[in-house]
């Protein structure tokens, strides 16, 4: 009943809000282009907001109501010390176009915008670029503050109005973005709004109204995905605590990893579900709570076409469990989560588009027997499926099926009962948050009927993972291995059960396997080592591997995602050759995983993103990713 009021809320906030979205529209008149108002993701422009920072500095920039649907501003805090750098900007263009285009401001005389601080007296200055400065990733300073305000900030808005005649080391017809620079020592914390051009100095701006007119909405249920089944169906007290937790947090969906073995007998793959009793007693408790449950299962080799006997199998295995279980035993859906660009051939685009065409064969198989035995089909996706691909001007999914071509992602959208987008940020604002992710996805779903759309977030956080490489080939050489040479590699993400890595460092393709703690699975590690250098490597040639090495060296320390680099050759004792390597250690980055934050900080940007997500009659909740890290958060709030 809960679900179905909350569905029957849904349509009627949709029927509103005239099944439109709104967005930050461009205010214009005689005297006032207003450039951005901080309403919506993206500004009249197409522009993002952004802090920028350098450590130990630090900065936070997200658009702020005192609300929930109330007029935003842009809020900036800062912690500035004496060393780096740190405050906000604010682009004039849309970032994510391949050609992107800035305003042509020449025609106006004055640059306004609104501020006030949250103690008064905070100091900043203000920055302006052109697209020469801001394709360098800098800007003009054009002033303290101080200089249009000389009573300084105070708690109250005050306007500040600027010459663009100040300008004068800039392009004005190339205006490309707005930035605030925090220079004093100290906490700051101001709000900005109302960024605009004027013809005059005192031309009002017009007052901001709501575009579209939305019904309040009550919170929207959750998913939730579980891996550790097997020891939770046995253990009532962790059972009770899962259910104690989705009915305080919402959850009404439950995806749990189905327990199972396969049996290859005969040439044909069965699966056999273990512990039926104990499932069918969850299942049964969980109905009772109102919660759904869809058997889950997923492996990046499960897209590949002579692998799907597998996944199928697993299909039947839950169609004959429903079919001698009772109805409130029985599972209510499927949920596969694939990862084929965990796959080594992702990186061969050919080999990509071969995989990502086998993974919605699989997927439209999977629907087909869900629907005829009254089960509900989804899988997980990446967010960055849709995304632009710089290199083809397509997107990274692209794929033809069907004779249409366009992403993997919405192919998916298009076929099946419902999709999870792992949209692993911790933010819901800005130009990498969940919104701008998020949003693509729900813009393309709105227009298939019963389309629906969960947006997955992290809370778990593995541990750092020492990876050894062998010096890699460039991008082309790579995809030409994956044809010849290393082709038997293409369609795998483990050897001998050890996970494989790529890393990109602007030329090469280093290819690596994780290097365990265990000496016994080291040697594993060493013996993939040589299969890949064989494969994917070449032999020590002096200066050259010096040359190599520093460059893989340097992106290390560039990215977010790897450290502690060191050389490691790798001997082929059988061969009597040595292939470059190096070791360098995988990290998950904090931005990717709510791990280190508390649930009241999941909450405020969960409910932050639902304010826009909810507009779209697709979308259909959060889903938390996982109860095993998920747990933990539940205790701190005093959960059992």
């Amino acid at each position: 009943m809960r679900r179905l009021l909350r569905q029957l809320l849904l349509v009627l906030t949709t029927a509103l809000a005239g099944f439109a979205v709104p967005s930050s529209a461009e205010v214009r008149c005689a005297d006032v282009l207003r450039l951005d108002d901080f309403q919506e993701l993206q500004n009249s422009r197409g522009g993002y907001r952004n802090a920028f920072f350098r450590q130990p500095s630090h900065a936070e920039a997200r658009r702020f109501s005192t609300q929930t649907g109330g007029d935003r501003s842009l809020r900036i805090e800062v912690e500035r010390h004496e060393e780096g750098f740190c405050g906000a900007w604010v682009h004039l263009f849309d970032m994510r176009k391949r050609q992107p285009r800035s305003i042509d401001a020449s025609p106006w005389k004055w640059l306004s915008f609104r501020v006030r601080g949250e103690k008064g007296g905070e100091e900043f200055d203000v920055c302006v670029a052109d697209e020469r400065w801001s394709n360098k990733e800098d800007a003009v300073t054009i002033g303290p503050v101080t200089d249009w305000l000389p009573q300084g900030v105070t708690r109250d808005w005050q306007t500040v109005v600027l010459p663009l005649s100040a300008l004068r080391r800039l392009d004005l017809t190339k205006l490309a973005s707005v930035s605030f620079s925090f220079v004093k020592p100290g906490r700051h914390t101001i709000q900005v709004d109302d960024l605009c051009l004027k013809s005059h100095a005192d031309a009002d701006v017009p007052a901001w109204t709501p575009e579209v007119s939305v019904a309040p909405r009550s919170a929207l249920p959750r998913a939730m995905w579980v891996w550790s089944t097997a020891d939770l169906i046995a253990n009532p007290a962790e059972r009770d605590r899962l259910f104690t937790a989705c009915k305080e947090h919402d959850a009404e969906l439950l995806w749990i990893q189905l327990p199972y073995s396969l049996d290859s007998a005969g040439g044909m793959v069965r699966c056999r579900i273990e512990r039926p009793e104990l499932l069918r007693g969850f299942l049964r408790q969980a109905h009772a709570a109102g919660i759904e449950v869809h058997a889950m299962d997923g492996c990046p080799e499960f897209s590949v076409r002579h692998r799907h006997s597998t996944p199928l199998a697993v299909i039947d295995a839950v169609v004959e469990f429903n079919q001698v279980s009772r109805p409130q035993e029985c599972f209510d859906g499927v949920h596969f989560d694939n990862e084929p660009y965990l796959l080594l051939g992702w990186s061969n685009r050919r080999q990509r588009e071969s995989i990502l065409h086998d993974l919605i064969t699989l997927n439209v198989e999977c629907q087909q027997r869900c629907r005829q035995a009254g089960l509900q089909f989804g899988v997980d996706l990446p967010f960055w499926w849709s995304s632009l691909d710089d290199e083809t001007g397509e997107s990274v999914g692209v794929v033809t099926f069907q004779s249409e071509r366009k992403s993997a992602a919405f192919h998916c959208i298009d076929r099946l009962d419902n999709v999870g987008i792992m949209n692993y940020r911790d933010r819901a604002d800005g130009a990498d948050g969940m919104l701008a992710h998020g949003l693509p996805l729900l813009r393309y779903a709105e227009r298939i009927d019963n389309a629906a759309v969960f947006m997955g977030i992290e809370t778990f956080r593995y541990e750092p993972q020492p990876v050894w490489f062998v010096v890699g080939l460039p991008h082309t050489a790579f995809r030409a291995a994956l044809d010849d040479r290393g082709r038997d590699y293409y369609d795998i993400s483990r050897d001998t059960g050890l996970r494989l890595f790529r890393m990109l460092d602007g030329d090469h393709v280093h290819v690596g396997v994780e290097f365990p703690a265990d000496p016994t699975r080291q040697r594993l590690a060493r013996e993939v080592a040589v299969r890949l250098a064989r494969r994917f490597g070449h032999l020590s040639d002096g200066e050259q591997d010096a040359k190599r090495l520093e460059q893989a060296n340097e992106s290390v320390e560039r990215s977010q995602e790897w450290v502690d680099f060191s050389t490691k050759p790798v001997v082929d004792r059988e061969l009597g050759v040595t292939f470059p390597g190096f070791v360098a250690t995988r990290l998950m980055a904090p931005k990717v995983t709510f791990a280190d934050n508390p649930t009241g900080e999941i909450d405020k940007e969960t409910s932050f993103a639902e304010e826009t997500f909810g507009r779209f009659r697709s979308y259909r909740g959060f889903a938390i990713h996982s109860w095993e890290s998920f747990r933990g958060k539940f205790q701190e709030t005093g959960g059992r």
